[in-house]
This record gives C-alpha cells, sequence and structure tokens, in this order.
C-alpha cells in the first residue's frame, strides 16, 4: 500500500447507529486528514519548544501531553495545538495542512540546539476511537496499563512497529487516539472492524466537538486572536514558565484579568444551523462572528461556536444571527455545553 492510500474504514452508519455506537458500544472516527502531526528529537527538544509555545515543556513528563499556543511577538496566535511527550521525542498535533508551517516557524528559531524536525503528517495514520467498549477493544491489542490523564499516552508494539495510544478526548464522552505508520494501518483498522466498531462521519465528528467546546484553528482560532480569548487558560497556558515569544502580551491580560472577548457556545431550539461567518448580535450591536456550527447529537437543537465581546455575549444573554435562511435567535452558554441542554 502506498502512503497515500487511506486504509480500508468501517462503513459509516445512520446518525442514530453512530449515537448508538458511542453511547452503548465503540465508534471510530479516521483523523489522518483531519490533522498534521510532527515529531520534534533531539537532546535539546524540551528546551527548544518551551521557549516557542505557552505551555511549560520542560516540566511536561514523559507520558504526558498538554495543549498549547504558538505565538508571534505580539501575543498574537499563529497556532495551537497538542503536544505529547514519548521516551525518544515529542510529538506535536495540528491542523490538518499545518504541519509545514509550523516547521518553516520552528526552523527559524533552530540555530546549535540538539533538535530534528520531522514531519509525519504522511507516514503516519491516525484513529479515534470513542465509546464504553473503547478500552475493551485497546485491551485486546495491548496488555499495558493505559494513561489515566487526560492527554498521556504510551508506546506498544503492534504489527512489528510502535503504535502510539493517546488518551485524548474529542468529546464530553472522552475518547482515544492511536497513532502508527501509515503501512500498519490497515491491520489496526481491520482489528477495530471486527470489533464491531462503527464508523463516525465528519459531521458527527464536528458536532461531538462544538458540544465539548473545543477549538479549531482556522475555525475558533486565528491569527486575529489573543491566546486568552480561547478560555483555555488552564489546559495550555503557563503563567511562570517564564519568557517565550508572545509572553508579554499574555502576562499583561493575565495582570487586567480579563479580556474584551472570549470563545463561548450558542444554543439555537432548531435543528437548523446558521453560516460560519454569520455575524452575532446583541440587540442592535454586533459582538461577533459564527465560527463552527452543526445540529446537536443526540438531534433537537443546533450549537454554534464563536468568540464574542463580553459586553451582550455572556452566558444568559438572548442574541441573534440574521443569515440568508431566516434569523436565528438563541441563547449564549459557557462551554462545554450543558449535558441535555
Amino acid at each position: 500500500m502506498s502512503l497515500s492510500e487511506p486504509a480500508r474504514f468501517p462503513t459509516l452508519g445512520s446518525r442514530s447507529d453512530q449515537f448508538s455506537g458511542i453511547q452503548r458500544s465503540l465508534a471510530v472516527a479516521e483523523l489522518s486528514n483531519r490533522v498534521s502531526r510532527l515529531e520534534i528529537a533531539g537532546d535539546d527538544r524540551a528546551k527548544f519548544l518551551h521557549n516557542l509555545c505557552t505551555a511549560d515543556i520542560v516540566k511536561l513528563p514523559i507520558g504526558h501531553g498538554t495543549e498549547a499556543f504558538f505565538l508571534n511577538a505580539k501575543g498574537k496566535t499563529i497556532d495551537y495545538g497538542h503536544i505529547f511527550a514519548t521516551p525518544t521525542s515529542l510529538w506535536v498535533e495540528l491542523e490538518s495542512g499545518r504541519s509545514t508551517g509550523m516547521i518553516k516557524h520552528l526552523d527559524r528559531y533552530l540555530f546549535r540546539e540538539k533538535v530534528t524536525l520531522h514531519d509525519r503528517s504522511v507516514s503516519h495514520g491516525q484513529i479515534h476511537l470513542v465509546g464504553p467498549k473503547a478500552e475493551e477493544f485497546l485491551a485486546s491489542i495491548t496488555s499495558s496499563a493505559l494513561p489515566a490523564d487526560r492527554l498521556g499516552v504510551i508506546e506498544v508494539p503492534f504489527e512489528d512497529t510502535t503504535l502510539q495510544i493517546r488518551r485524548h478526548p474529542r468529546s464530553t464522552m472522552g475518547g482515544w487516539d492511536l497513532v502508527l505508520p501509515t503501512e500498519q494501518m490497515p491491520a489496526l483498522v481491520d482489528r477495530v472492524e471486527a470489533f464491531g466498531a462503527v464508523g463516525l462521519g465528519e459531521e458527527t465528528l464536528e458536532a461531538l466537538r462544538i458540544s465539548a467546546g473545543l477549538p479549531r484553528y482556522g475555525l475558533e482560532i486565528g491569527e486575529e486572536n489573543l491566546a486568552q480569548e480561547i478560555g483555555r487558560d488552564v489546559e495550555a497556558i503557563s503563567l511562570v514558565k517564564g519568557c517565550y515569544i508572545g509572553q508579554e502580551t499574555v502576562a499583561r491580560l493575565d495582570a487586567l484579568g480579563h479580556v474584551n472577548k472570549l470563545l463561548r457556545g450558542i444554543e439555537f431550539p432548531t435543528g437548523s444551523a446558521p453560516r460560519p461567518g454569520d455575524s452575532v448580535w446583541a440587540g442592535e450591536k454586533a459582538i461577533g462572528t459564527i465560527a463552527s456550527a452543526a445540529e446537536s447529537f443526540p438531534p433537537g437543537s443546533c450549537r454554534a461556536l464563536a468568540v464574542l465581546r463580553l459586553a451582550g455575549g455572556s452566558p444568559g444573554d438572548s442574541v441573534r444571527v440574521p443569515s440568508a435562511s431566516g434569523e436565528f435567535v438563541g441563547r449564549v452558554v459557557t462551554l462545554p455545553f450543558p449535558a441535555g441542554s
């Protein structure tokens, strides 16, 4: 199989079948074309990356992970992702198509450090497992103890290669990511399919992500955003790690005590959704823009994510979204969306 040829994947079930798999059994989503991956190796890898992102990488233990923002000198966000520490390297997970630009960015600051940068977006594949039988499936392919902490990672042997197992919740229902060389991906997918997993579609995966309030670069996050506007301070920002690119802006905002806008959820009591790019209004004032929206899962309402100004965009506030298909009226909520809302 060529590196670009996708592995055979379980057939997508109906929307109700997908939800049933998530709630009662096992569901699987293909991530190879949704994310990009780069590996940073070398003795100086932790110190090097530590100076270029908001997370404390020097103190990140092997077997653990973290979220992180990459900022420019003015504190604006040039990227956002997840970093995983394995015994021999750091793995950085970004949105699809972002690894090449990130390698160029990192390489600008690489001088005499013992560091090597490798794009693993094509050489490796990635799937996501979610559902109450996920750990049962993982126990069928490894006897190793699974990571207990969010974003924990282990490496185990599989098909004469190394398989990464990451506790990586992509919804409020938890979940696991499995990463391994592309050539061995068909064998892993065969095992997942034989276990009876139902395939998750992109729309379902997005609905789960939105309900959990998890941001994506290029949707909720862009170059115009300050890191603290996304509401991932606890998960992605260290205020005590010392200097890094953009640190002065982060520290100044922390001292100020707040930002002027923040990533929020909006619940609409209808199954139809406004479009990304539609303006959000509080009264006669525009306070933000819809970043992403999807029918809730299970169905019944529509949920959207938007970076909103605090004035008019606080939890409980009523907002409206004029759209080509009509005007939507919704309620601002704190993320993640309340269960059963």
